[in-house]
């Protein structure tokens, strides 16, 4: 895409081309893959993904969101996703 065009666009759409093809890269991936290709961006990329998953995702509230993904994730460091309803 050329500058030019994409100086056209409003900002969501700017912001899901630049993240659009990584969150379909690891929708639906185990956290192993996800790790892995969220490192391989550049810290711009990483820091814009990271936002817009985090918008996405925290339409009940910002800490909402933390707390359900601490769960999960300490969920899995023990072997077993835990199923608690915040």
């Amino acid at each position: 895409m050329k500058r030019q065009e994409l100086d056209m666009l409003d900002d969501e759409k700017t912001l899901w081309i630049c993240v659009g093809p990584i969150i379909r890269k690891v929708r639906g991936k185990d956290l192993g893959k996800k790790s892995q290709a969220i490192m391989q961006l550049n810290n711009g990329q990483r820091a814009l993904f990271l936002f817009q998953v985090l918008y996405g995702h925290a339409n009940n509230g910002i800490a909402h969101f933390l707390i359900r993904f601490l769960i999960w994730r300490i969920g899995w460091t023990y072997g077993r996703p835990l199923n608690i309803s915040i």
